[in-house]
């Protein structure tokens, strides 16, 4: 039996769910010490961003150890995070017009040119759950598993 590859699928479905300003748990773990905070992200080419200030915990712990995952409800992720530079470095212009956009909630606020920095996270595995099936993506190998799951609801 030859294994059918759900992967344009459930890529779909993550653009579909996590293209927009989404808050997630977000995990870090330097020296064995697991911290977790919510924060506010967005899924875009298979990849989540986020803006973040510079020196905050999280950056200084994902300098250490980039090793992260993300959660919301039943969806569950692990990937790399990487320091991608202020945002408003010359490289990063492309995603200000994009940001703001998106974040348009807290943007004016919470958003600064001098403090600023982008977090992207390279994902490797995602767990998605949607229209009563669970994925299982695999973004190194671009494969995907598909399973009939139904959430219980409360």
């Amino acid at each position: 039996m030859i294994n059918k590859n759900y992967y344009s699928e459930a890529i779909k479905l993550m653009e579909d769910l996590y293209g927009k300003n989404v808050q997630m748990s977000f995990a870090t773990s330097l020296y064995d010490q697991p911290s977790v905070r919510v924060i506010d992200l967005v899924y875009r080419d298979e990849y989540f961003y986020a803006t973040v200030h510079y020196a905050s915990n999280k950056m200084k712990e994902i300098a250490v150890n980039p090793k992260v995952s993300l959660c919301q409800g039943m969806f569950r992720c692990w990937g790399i995070a990487i320091d991608e530079g202020r945002l408003y470095d010359e490289k990063n212009k492309e995603y200000i017009d994009y940001f703001k956009r998106v974040f348009y909630l807290f943007y004016d606020k919470h958003v600064d040119d001098e403090t600023t920095s982008i977090l992207k996270i390279k994902l490797e595995i995602a767990y998605v759950y949607a229209n009563n099936y669970k994925y299982i993506i695999n973004f190194a190998d671009k494969t995907a598993t598909r399973s009939e799951f139904v959430l219980e609801a409360d």
